[in-house]
This record gives C-alpha cells, sequence and structure tokens, in this order.
C-alpha cells in the first residue's frame, strides 16, 4: 500500500500538481536520494 501511494505522489509532483499538507509530510520521510531524484526530474520536466 505504501508503494502505491508512493507511486501517486510521484506522479502528481512530476505532473506539477499541486501537493496536501499530508503528502508534504511523506515526502518529507522519504530517503533524502529519492526526494533529490524526484526533483531533478521535475526541474527537467519545467
Amino acid at each position: 500500500m505504501v508503494s502505491i501511494n508512493r507511486d501517486v505522489l510521484t506522479e502528481s509532483v512530476l505532473a506539477g500538481e499541486r501537493i496536501s499538507t499530508d503528502d508534504v509530510l511523506q515526502l518529507y520521510r522519504w530517503p533524502l536520494e529519492e526526494l533529490g531524484a524526484l526533483a531533478n526530474a521535475r526541474r527537467d520536466l519545467a
């Protein structure tokens, strides 16, 4: 179940959608390397 939420959150971030406070708290718990990779991927799409 956690991976599904992680996949949905990843898709939302990459699509540039707004994320909720709960989503932010979930991102805060991610490993720094994964969060950095997600941020880099989003930046490359912009």
